[in-house]
């Protein structure tokens, strides 16, 4: 990727200054506020009956990835989610936002049906991998004692807004490195338009998803391989995801597992949802 960065500097420079103004434009305005919100939100939950992970799978499919990872991250930096909670959690709210799969991921599919069809897909997927995560996880044969462990309290007080620009900094350099990794690996691999697109789609979701949707797939064969990408999430998101729960325990290679599982539901729940709504 150096070698490739220091031969083609216009074409990856122009992939980070492409990915910086999605970032500045359209990820901060809509993400920061809504981590600030979540982060102010859980504080003042803390001393009230409502569930912790109840709260924070809620607020985390409302935002959407990285912002519930975010929350959990939250929770944990507060020592109120136990340890067992939180890779279910993580598989539930590692979800691309109701906003993109409403708005722009079904606007590409056409819209109407196929995008109500595509959320519900996409959210039963998480549910259904949440739940057999924790049925997986439950069956380790820990300890009692250890089930119970909540997550360590982070040193410091969490503040919302100076935690919120640190992890909204984060995601950007997330999605800047990515982005060019992606237009390198187009300039590594000569590989065919479909397979191209597809690597396009397993490194970052959103983009991944446009080029599926002008690829020239079937509209059947479009709107499955759109549901898998989006609840793969792309390890651009995979790794924003990580930033904020790597200190609790979880780790890439669990983000990667639970990614695919809700991948390979939303595919198949897609294909099952289709002929309802028909294209």
């Amino acid at each position: 990727m150096m070698l490739v960065m220091l031969t083609s500097p216009e074409r990856t420079t122009a992939a980070a200054a492409s990915a910086l103004r999605t970032w500045s434009m359209s990820v901060v305005p809509s993400l920061f506020p809504y981590m600030v919100l979540c982060r102010m939100l859980s504080r003042q939950l803390a001393g009230r009956r409502l569930s912790p992970a109840l709260a924070a799978a809620g607020m985390g499919l409302l935002g959407g990835s990285p912002s519930g990872a975010a929350v959990l991250g939250s929770y944990a930096q507060q020592g109120r989610l136990r340890r067992d909670a939180l890779l279910p959690l993580c598989a539930l709210t590692g979800t691309i936002s109701p906003m993109f799969m409403l708005g722009m991921a079904g606007g590409w599919l056409g819209g109407g049906r196929t995008a109500v069809c595509l959320l519900a897909a996409h959210l039963l997927a998480a549910a259904l991998s949440a739940g057999l995560v924790r049925l997986l996880t439950a069956g380790r044969g820990q300890h009692a004692a250890q089930e119970d462990q909540v997550c360590a309290p982070a040193s410091g007080a969490a503040e919302p807004v100076t935690d919120s620009v640190r992890a909204i900094l984060s995601v950007g350099g997330c999605i800047v490195f990515y982005s060019v990794v992606a237009e390198g690996m187009t300039v590594l691999l000569p590989l065919p338009g479909a397979a191209a697109t597809l690597l396009h789609g397993i490194l970052e979701a959103a983009g991944g998803a446009h080029a599926i949707c002008c690829a020239g797939f079937s509209p059947v064969t479009g709107a499955v391989l759109v549901s898998a990408v989006c609840g793969f999430g792309g390890v651009s998101i995979l790794s924003q995801n990580l930033l904020f729960v790597r200190a609790y325990g979880v780790h890439m290679r669990q983000l990667v597992l639970t990614g695919l599982l809700r991948a390979a539901l939303a595919a198949a729940l897609m294909a099952l949802f289709l002929p309802l709504c028909p294209l």
